[in-house]
């Protein structure tokens, strides 16, 4: 069951998950939108680099930048020198474009979602394969998080035209290197259920130790106490099937799995103090005996645990297993997708509910037939 992490889902008393769990009489594993967790982390980081004021919902900065764009010189942009850069970016500046061009090459479902890539890229100073090249900048109101980050990236490349005060250049800064340096690697392997406990833990060591110590106790507290949905011991076991996770991660644990005592009611979400030492915390510290329901709740024949990892891919229960754990979705995006098409068609046309669904099949398949305004999509036969 995955969903977004607000109180109206998450409630322990009357939230969603809770009620369907109840109407269908059963545990479901409780699956925490990852994308949607990363746009909260995000909106607090935004908050802290750049609390700008506003008297409505949109943001004044972007507003000034997006009417100042027609005089732009596009090909004075300006990339992120050294003495910009964290530690972390200039000792794996490379590895870190070789990864972003990476997930270029791979398909992406929303444009803006290149877009984000292709700004990371050429910031860093890399070339996208598609050239250099900018678009104009578009929504920018509170609400729209992606936009926030394209945004700031754009600004910042050209910081010399903006004219922006001291204190915003000095915001944008802090705010484009946690979104090129901590955010963006994150973001993008979200969509991953195996790798999420992995993920997540990085993601959770990354931000305690990031350079900027204020920005980090605010990103890395709220993380640390509320999202860790992955680290929980009923969710932790994906990383059995993590391909990127070492045989040794694994067989420790294997052994967790019948020496770490759990909880008497199966957590949902982890907990970490962030007064403790994380550097040598392990995926293993997080399971434990009761994370074996993750195997019940899954209807998995978990036999081939009795097995070591390096024998797995040879095991059809594992096979049968890795399988079905893919197919977890870890991601709503689709689902919201669903609910803004409503919102952008409903009680348009016609009042009558039974004429609405055939109204948004409609739009659906419109936008399916002509996915863009390009000259050659609109032309061609249907």
């Amino acid at each position: 069951m995955c969903f977004d992490t607000t109180a109206s889902n998450t409630g322990s008393r009357s939230g969603a998950c809770l009620l369907i769990e109840q109407q269908l009489g059963r545990d479901l594993l409780n699956v925490a939108c990852r994308h949607h967790v990363l746009e909260l982390i995000a909106a607090k980081a935004y908050a802290v680099c750049l609390n700008t004021p506003s008297s409505g919902p949109q943001i004044p900065l972007f507003t000034r930048f997006q009417d100042k764009w027609d005089l732009i010189d596009q090909d004075q942009h300006e990339i992120m020198p050294d003495d910009h850069l964290t530690e972390a970016i200039r000792d794996s500046r490379d590895n870190l474009i070789a990864g972003l061009k990476l997930h270029l090459s791979q398909f992406q479902p929303r444009d803006d979602y290149r877009e984000l890539l292709e700004l990371s890229v050429i910031v860093l100073g890399g070339m996208p394969a598609r050239g250099i090249r900018f678009r104009r900048p578009g929504a920018h109101h509170h609400a729209r998080w992606m936009a926030k980050l394209i945004n700031a990236v754009k600004i910042y490349l050209f910081r010399g035209q903006a004219n922006l005060t001291a204190r915003e250049s000095a915001g944008i800064l802090r705010y484009v290197k946690f979104i090129v340096s901590v955010y963006v690697p994150a973001w993008y392997a979200a969509p991953s259920p195996t790798s999420a406990p992995a993920s997540d833990l990085a993601l959770l060591k990354d931000l305690v130790g990031y350079e900027d110590k204020s920005l980090a106790k605010a990103l890395a507290d709220g993380f640390a106490r509320r999202h860790l949905w992955y680290l929980s011991e009923s969710l932790v076991p994906l990383a059995f099937f993590d391909e990127d996770l070492s045989l040794g991660r694994k067989r420790a644990m294997i052994e967790a799995l019948s020496s770490n005592e759990g909880s008497e009611e199966l957590t949902k979400r982890a907990v970490v103090d962030l007064k403790a030492d994380l550097s040598q915390k392990t995926l293993a510290d997080f399971v434990t005996k009761s994370s074996r329901m993750f195997f019940v709740t899954l209807g998995i024949d978990d036999g081939f645990l009795e097995t070591d990892p390096a024998e797995w891919h040879d095991d059809p229960r594992y096979v049968a297993a890795a399988r079905k754990v893919n197919g977890i979705r870890v991601l709503n995006d689709f689902a919201e997708r669903g609910v803004a098409l409503m919102e952008d068609y409903n009680l348009i046309l016609t009042k009558d509910e039974d004429q609405t669904p055939y109204i948004l099949q409609v739009v659906e398949a419109q936008r399916g037939r002509f996915p863009d305004a390009n000259k050659s999509t609109v032309t061609r036969p249907h």
